[in-house]
């Protein structure tokens, strides 16, 4: 039986959260996906958009952070390294015809090639992977507001891949909904940052490239559930596994 504040419930995310987004938009900013695959459609729509945003594109770079697949933590830094090479080759981008290059901020040795890389591309795309380790080092390093004032204030456009994607919302609490599982996030939390890190409202902060509203990737009915049994009171932007956002 339903009774009535579960109706109102539902009926409160139903309306902040969504399905599919289109956008008429001539000069986007954002593309966003659950996961970018040669087969969920990501390198046809990275060409369409890519050539809607830039009328010549012969001189066009990528910078591509790999710092979240490096929150894995379960292999050594040279071989996620690797991982993160044949993770892009596998997306087929050479056929984009762009030259890229992968770069990390969670190691002090990386960050000038990453402020040099972000400051020389107009394409920033952001892998997957730990989105918690990916905004723990963006904020540390700093790098967080240069990539926000690149792409605010710049021709650029920013392309997220799950971890990529949640982190351009107001916050990044999305990513705690994904790990529902308490005894995981305690793991997690306490095994790789500092601490008290995240209690801290600044240190939950995403990039803000969307405005007021989170953004989940990967959303599926359990995903909902799970917000529901939260008693969610966010806006959340819910992306199932093979849409795309424009913005």
């Amino acid at each position: 039986m339903v009774n009535n504040k579960t109706r109102k419930t539902r009926k409160k995310y139903k309306n902040k959260t969504n399905n599919k987004k289109k956008s008429n938009n001539k000069n986007p900013k954002l593309l966003l996906f659950s996961t970018c695959k040669k087969d969920n459609k990501f390198l046809y729509n990275a060409k369409k958009i890519i050539k809607k945003k830039f009328k010549n594109s012969n001189n066009l770079k990528m910078a591509i952070i790999i710092t979240a697949r490096y929150g894995h933590r379960n292999k050594s830094r040279t071989k996620l390294y690797q991982d993160s090479i044949k993770k892009v080759k596998s997306m087929n981008l050479h056929k984009l015809n762009i030259p890229y290059t992968l770069i990390d901020c969670s190691h002090r040795k990386n960050l000038k090639k990453f402020k040099e890389t972000i400051n020389n591309s107009q394409i920033i795309l952001a892998l997957g992977g730990d989105t918690f380790y990916l905004n723990y080092h963006l904020k540390k390093s700093k790098m967080d507001k240069l990539i926000t004032n690149k792409v605010n204030n710049t021709n650029t456009l920013y392309i997220g891949c799950s971890a990529g994607a949640i982190l351009t919302g107001q916050t990044v609490y999305p990513a705690s909904i994904l790990r529902f599982n308490q005894k995981s996030n305690k793991f997690h939390i306490n095994n790789t940052y500092k601490p008290k890190f995240l209690t801290k409202k600044k240190n939950q902060k995403g990039l803000n490239l969307l405005k007021n509203i989170d953004f989940m990737p990967h959303c599926t009915l359990n995903n909902k559930k799970k917000i529901l049994k939260l008693k969610e009171t966010k806006k959340i932007y819910c992306l199932p596994e093979n849409n795309i956002f424009i913005k």
